[in-house]
């Protein structure tokens, strides 16, 4: 076995006890549907007409608030119960049109019009499995329509490489919630959770999506942003995404967690291709194996390319990476970050660079740096 074999099924062991012994089980949420080929796909809600005061054209740069009405439509997928509800909390302004003055289609006021933070998105949720290769489950809004525009991409790979998701679920949920179509990888019908997941595979995640968005039939067509595409994951799949994000130019943002570009390492070739934005959430420098390559990785980033680095004050690499109320912190943050990344909103950038970092953290709990993102606000 290579070494990197090696420590790919010592990371997948430590992952695998965590889960047995502190991780959250697998829950299922409710309206699940199985996709059982690349022609088939779920039922879709019904389509929803246009609201009153805005344009009948979707558009990526706004959203729309999450409504009780349209949640609990008739003929819509079963909502999610993990913590969806029909109302938008905070949410200070809506999308276009919100002004009253009938929409602000075919104006420039369109492109700078107000979206609600992405952490006060509450849409219901649902979530899909994929029963063919690479095999994964999708964490998405229950009614694709809903958020009212086009709708952005998470490919994600676990920790240890496994193929068993749920120590993960806040952050799926989180993302979901917000209007974010989120791939997972999971386990396959016949192998095991030891068979590791590849940067091949997590490419593939993109791949599928891309297709969906071209085919008539399916639910996705026509509903996602592809120049919106984030690369995740945890540990092992932090490094997958990482491989992914400087190889493919469809990848426009990397999240990762507790992770670096290699395992047990920074790999300056990697770093010099990533030429998108990048974050790192990860725990204490002195207890989290993985915390000095990312800090690393941080550093060997090509000039220009906006980065946030979060750290811990306490927390390992399984704590900060499998803890439940960690991993609910660290989807604030990425949310904060993605929102920033794809919408500008000065909103998120201002939490993310608060004090506490994240809403209900203690003070130096958290400690950021980051670089460059000036050039993200708009």
């Amino acid at each position: 076995m290579k070494p990197c074999g090696i420590a790919q099924t010592l990371f997948a062991i430590a992952w695998l006890s965590t889960s047995a012994c502190g991780g959250s089980e697998p829950t299922a949420a409710s309206g699940e549907a199985a996709v059982g080929g690349h022609d088939a796909a779920p039922v879709p809600p019904p389509a929803q007409s246009p609201k009153a005061g805005s344009s009948a054209t979707r558009s990526s740069s706004t959203m729309t608030t999450p409504s009780a009405a349209s949640a609990g439509s008739s003929g819509a997928p079963t909502q999610a119960a993990a913590g969806a509800s029909g109302t938008t909390a905070g949410a200070t302004a809506s999308a276009a049109g919100a002004s009253g003055t009938g929409g602000a289609s075919g104006s420039a006021s369109a492109s700078r019009a107000v979206r609600p933070q992405a952490t006060t998105l509450k849409y219901p949720t649902m979530r899909e499995s994929v029963k063919e290769a690479p095999y994964f489950n999708i964490y998405r809004p229950a009614n694709l329509d809903e958020p009212g525009g086009l709708l952005p991409v998470v490919a994600w790979a676990n920790g240890g490489c496994v193929r068993e998701e749920s120590n993960w679920r806040p952050l799926f949920d989180a993302w979901a919630a917000a209007g974010i179509v989120t791939l997972a990888l999971t386990a396959s019908p016949n192998g095991t959770l030891f068979d590791m997941t590849t940067k091949d595979e997590h490419k593939a995640l993109i791949d599928w999506i891309a297709a969906q968005d071209k085919k008539a039939a399916s639910p996705y067509a026509g509903k996602l942003d592809l120049t919106k595409i984030v690369t995740s994951g945890n540990s092992c799949g932090g490094v997958t995404a990482l491989e992914v994000a400087a190889a493919d130019k469809r990848v426009s943002a990397v999240f990762v967690l507790s992770g670096s570009s290699a395992l047990g390492e920074s790999d300056p070739a990697i770093m010099k291709e990533i030429k998108v934005p990048v974050a790192y959430v990860t725990g204490n420098p002195d207890e989290d194996v993985a915390a000095p390559n990312a800090q690393m990785d941080y550093d060997l980033l090509p000039e220009g390319v906006p980065a946030v680095l979060v750290n811990r004050s306490m927390g390992d690499h399984p704590t900060v990476s499998t803890d439940p109320t960690i991993v609910k912190q660290a989807a604030e943050m990425s949310l904060n970050f993605i929102d920033l990344v794809f919408f500008g909103t000065p909103r998120a950038a201002d939490a993310l660079q608060s004090p506490t970092v994240c809403t209900g953290c203690a003070m130096g709990e958290w400690k950021l740096k980051a670089k460059n993102l000036e050039k993200l606000r708009h």
